[in-house]
């Protein structure tokens, strides 16, 4: 899948860009840049297989992307933006510890996991790139 039809997608489904979703992104932008690293190397069987595997991951991290655009419209709110006033409020609700508020907050946690790993993955790449220079 490329940028065109994911737009597409998006707009078709009512689904909105959020810092989640732009985060997930980032994921298929580094498989989409390793295999533009490795074409001129595709005759090679070995380098082959590999540019196939970044071109599933780049399209699974996608679909990921697209899951929790899906999410934050079922939900009515955004995991990484909103998620303070979201965890304050599954807490304050009738039944903190039902399964909707637990799911909700799993939800949350696990974005603001994702989001602190992308983090560390951009300094740890910013750090190469000065090393390298």
């Amino acid at each position: 899948m490329n940028a065109r039809e994911f737009e597409v997608i998006m707009k078709s489904e009512g689904l909105e860009m959020s810092k989640s979703v732009l985060i997930m992104l980032q994921e298929a932008k580094q498989h989409h840049q390793n295999i533009k690293r490795m074409a001129m190397y595709k005759r090679i069987p070995k380098i082959a297989e590999y540019i196939k595997k970044q071109l599933e991951l780049k399209d699974k991290a996608i679909w990921e992307a697209l899951g929790v655009a899906h999410l934050e419209k079922k939900y009515g709110f955004k995991l990484i933006e909103d998620r303070n006033e979201i965890i304050i409020a599954t807490y304050q609700c009738k039944e903190p510890h039902s399964k909707v508020a637990q799911e909700i907050r799993n939800h949350v946690q696990i974005m603001m996991e994702v989001e602190k790993e992308s983090k560390s993955f951009k300094e740890l790449q910013n750090y190469f790139e000065k090393v390298g220079t």
